[in-house]
C-alpha cells in the first residue's frame, strides 16, 4: 500500500509541475510572445529586443544590434539595456558599448528632465530609454542638452543616446 501511495503521489507532483510549465511564458511547452525581460515603464514597453535594424516604440533592442547598425535606429525611441564603461560630465553622461571597449562605443546623454532611478555609475548596468542621433552640437542643443562635444571627454563617436529615463533593471518596474 505504501508504494501505492507514493506513485500516486509522484503522479500528481509530476502533473502539478507539467502544467506550471506549460504556463505561457515559462518556457515548458506554452508559446510565449514576451521574454524573460521586465517590462518597461518608459516609452519603449517591449517584450523583445530587435536584432534586424527596426525599432519600434515598442521593441527594446539589443545594444550589439544599436552599435552594429546605429544609422537604421537614428531618430527613434529605444530601449537599451547598458553597462556604463565611463562615466562624463559629472554624472550627466556616461559611455556604453556592447564590448566594454572603444569598438561601437556610444555616449548616453542625459537629459536635465529625465526620470533617473539609478545614477549611472562605472560599471553599473541600467535600462536607458531614449532616442538616437548623431553625435553634433546641432543635435545636442535640439535635445535640450547643455554639453557640448568637447565635454565629452574625447569621445570620437558619430552617435549618441539622449536619454528620457535610466531605470534599475533590478527594480520590480525596471
Amino acid at each position: 500500500m505504501n508504494r501505492t501511495t507514493r506513485a500516486i503521489t509522484t503522479i500528481i507532483l509530476s502533473a502539478l509541475f507539467l502544467a506550471a510549465c506549460a504556463r505561457t511564458g515559462t518556457g515548458g511547452g506554452g508559446t510565449s510572445s514576451s521574454s524573460a525581460l521586465p517590462e518597461s515603464s518608459g516609452s519603449a514597453t517591449a517584450s523583445t529586443p530587435a536584432a534586424s535594424g527596426e525599432a519600434t516604440a515598442s521593441q527594446r533592442i539589443d545594444i550589439g544590434a544599436l552599435a552594429a547598425n546605429p544609422d537604421s535606429y537614428e531618430g527613434q525611441d529605444v530601449t537599451v539595456l547598458a553597462r556604463v564603461d565611463k562615466v562624463l560630465v559629472d554624472g550627466s553622461a556616461f559611455l556604453t558599448s556592447p564590448s566594454a571597449s572603444e569598438d561601437g562605443q556610444f555616449a548616453v546623454v542625459i537629459k536635465p528632465d529625465a526620470a533617473v532611478a539609478k545614477d549611472p555609475t562605472e560599471g553599473s548596468v541600467v535600462w536607458v530609454d531614449g532616442t538616437l542621433v548623431g553625435f553634433t552640437a546641432e543635435k545636442l542643443a535640439d535635445a535640450g542638452i547643455d554639453i557640448t562635444p568637447e565635454q565629452l571627454a574625447g569621445f570620437n563617436g558619430e552617435w549618441v543616446l539622449i536619454a528620457n529615463a535610466i531605470r534599475d533593471p533590478l527594480s520590480s518596474d525596471g
